[in-house]
């Protein structure tokens, strides 16, 4: 398993094994740093509040729980793991339509 490609997918990977590796005493150099840890939050923020109707379903969770755009934005500012879920799956999408879209152009 690549711990590094691991956690920086996973936050909340990344957060057990950064807590046992101070538990332990043990320093992971192999861990990653989440992607959406070091995107600022601001930027989700943003995408959400050019939505005009604040209730307008944004997010369905992998629970099934379903979130209006007021409700992830304060996820998002609050820094739950709701919220970090979207900020992950936008980041993941975004990614995967514009690798879909650059392999169509070849």
């Amino acid at each position: 398993m690549n711990l590094s490609k691991a956690s920086a997918r996973s936050p909340s990977l990344f957060d057990f094994l950064s807590r046992v590796s101070y538990i332990l005493n043990v320093e992971l150099k192999a861990l990653t740093n989440p992607i959406s840890k070091n995107v600022d939050r601001r930027l989700f923020v943003n995408l959400l509040k050019e939505i005009n109707n604040g209730d307008t379903i944004m997010f369905k969770s992998v629970m099934g729980d379903i979130y209006t755009a007021k409700e992830m934005i304060r996820n998002i500012v609050d820094e739950t793991d709701i919220g970090v879920e979207y900020t992950n799956s936008m980041l993941r999408t975004v990614r995967d339509f514009l690798s879909r879209k650059a392999k169509r152009k070849e």
